[in-house]
């Protein structure tokens, strides 16, 4: 009754574009500088201002959204247009409710999640409750609208404190920009060292899973996600402990992730608990700061990662990890070089808990507006 599917095909010249779960319907320009000018577009779907484009195969994740631009998109989506004067944008959000993506997943086609489709045919028999008054419809809209301005407002603070960190970290590193002592004079040259030679180090282990008085004791028990974390999804038991390689770590250990996708991934702990063998901890000797040490792999994880990892997965041997060799300057400079990167650190927290706060809100207004 509302819409009905745009069926025109491309021409060939006209603006490539895309349908993102968080983003909706982008410009193909903006996620990729791929030439796509060899691309066969012919069987290309036209997309004109106002229509909704969707993801069939991934519509029950919200992959939809509203469009303000002329183009086309790939077969694989569907494009609808309303039949009468409606708020699109009012339907790009009423269509990544929790409700509506039930729906969508309750009537996609396939027997695995990986080839469920929702076509236009299945979606155009489901049923929603919706304002019938336009003046509502935009009202709504322009809400959310709003809220969505304040989240953008807020990704853009992180990426620029992000930035922003990343090159003083390169000016410091290369040691462009130098610390000095209270009474302005310089500090000593930087030293190199190799990190096995300043630090005690070691890695955990995984207490049987088979054995149930192993798990579900009062020990966080850390993996390789979790390094950043001030809570564990597991616990383990003394028991556990006592029959396997795990290790107890404390706050303010260095914790660094070898194995699977957090590969590198470096942090300093905020739990007392037992680690894993896909995290090495790091224990400096006297006259080296942790932060520092954080700070420094940090800088280098993209050429560490380049050079050491290894297999499908992608793993760090903690052997090579110990014969890396970094560059020190006297203890009373690192300590103020680790302080100074952790107040960025903790301006981009305070950020990225904005940014949660808004998304929050948004996802709580959208329940209530649209039961």
């Amino acid at each position: 009754e509302l819409f009905c599917e745009r069926v025109e095909r491309a021409k060939g010249d006209e603006e490539l574009l895309s349908v993102t779960i968080a983003d909706g319907v982008v410009k193909q320009t903006e996620l990729s500088k791929r030439n796509t000018s060899s691309l066969d577009k012919s069987n290309y779907k036209k997309v004109k201002k106002g229509d909704i484009a969707y993801n069939s195969m991934r519509m029950w994740q919200g992959a939809e959204g509203f469009s303000y631009f002329d183009g086309i998109v790939s077969p694989a989506y569907t494009v609808i247009t309303p039949k009468s004067e409606l708020v699109g944008k009012f339907f790009e959000y009423l269509f990544k409710t929790e409700n509506s993506l039930n729906l969508f997943t309750r009537f996609s086609q396939g027997l695995t999640s990986d080839v469920w489709n929702l076509r236009f045919s299945a979606l155009s028999k489901l049923k929603l409750s919706i304002p019938l008054e336009i003046e509502e419809q935009e009202k709504i809209s322009d809400f959310l609208s709003d809220i969505d301005e304040f989240i953008s407002l807020s990704v853009q603070e992180v990426k620029k404190l992000q930035e922003l960190k990343k090159g003083v970290m390169q000016k410091i590193f290369s040691q462009e920009i130098r610390f000095k002592k209270s009474d302005g004079t310089n500090y000593p040259d930087w030293e190199e060292k190799k990190l096995g030679d300043i630090c005690n180090s070691f890695s955990g282990g995984t207490p049987r899973t088979s054995i149930e008085e192993y798990y579900n004791g009062n020990i966080n028990f850390i993996r390789s996600g979790e390094i950043h974390d001030s809570k564990t999804e597991l616990f383990i038991s003394e028991e556990g402990l006592k029959n396997s390689s795990a290790k107890l770590v404390n706050v303010g250990d260095i914790l660094l992730a070898l194995y699977g996708a957090t590969s590198g991934e470096i942090d300093l702990s905020k739990i007392n608990g037992a680690i894993n063998q896909a995290i090495l901890c790091i224990r400096p000797q006297e006259g080296f700061n942790k932060k520092f040490i954080v700070e420094s792999f940090r800088y280098n994880k993209n050429k560490i990662l380049k050079m050491y990892l290894q297999g499908g997965q992608g793993n760090l041997s903690a052997q090579n990890m110990l014969k890396l060799y970094f560059h020190f300057p006297c203890l009373e400079e690192q300590e103020k070089i680790g302080d100074f990167l952790s107040d960025f650190d903790e301006a981009i927290s305070l950020a990225k808990q904005e940014l949660e706060k808004w998304k929050l809100l948004k996802k709580g207004l959208l329940q209530q507006m649209f039961v």
